[in-house]
């Protein structure tokens, strides 16, 4: 009895990780190799965006570009509190993307903003470590909006 209760699940299970219907979600955007990719601003930024973009490049594509990313960081003070004390600031990143078909010439250019808050803490370090972990999502959602201005503005 317990045999027959393991083979059939044995057959279940299998069946069920087979026919699971996996697809490529964006197969669109294997169409794109990115010959040059220029990123101006902040080392560490341009290298986390560079890589996000890279991920989308296909060496086998029909269409090459050229990316051209100039990134501008700003922080500002957003509060200070009774004692004159800042608690909390606001990180500012604005990208200027132009993007070259290397086929046709056809240049496209655009800009992305994103900001968002950290808070100041009793210990330097740690404030350094929330502006970090804040620079990081705030180039992981401008990635995320160049990369479907590409795959859109290929579409159209």
């Amino acid at each position: 009895m317990l045999k027959n209760i393991n083979i059939i699940s044995i057959v279940i299970i299998s069946f069920l990780v087979v026919s699971c219907g996996y697809k490529k979600i964006a197969r669109d955007q294997s169409l794109f190799h990115f010959q040059n990719i220029s990123i101006t601003g902040g080392d560490r930024i341009s290298y986390l965006l560079t890589d996000q973009i890279n991920l989308i490049s296909s060496k086998d594509a029909t269409d090459k570009y050229d990316v051209t990313i100039a990134l501008e960081a700003n922080k500002r003070i957003k509060i200070i509190n009774k004692k004159g004390r800042v608690t909390r600031y606001t990180l500012d990143i604005n990208a200027n993307l132009s993007l070259k078909n290397n086929n046709n010439n056809k240049i496209i250019s655009k800009t992305f903003s994103q900001n968002s808050d950290f808070d100041v803490s009793s210990i330097h370090s740690e404030t350094i470590n929330n502006e970090n972990v804040i620079t990081k999502i705030i180039i992981q959602q401008l990635g995320d909006e160049i990369l479907n201005f590409i795959t859109f503005s290929y579409k159209n």
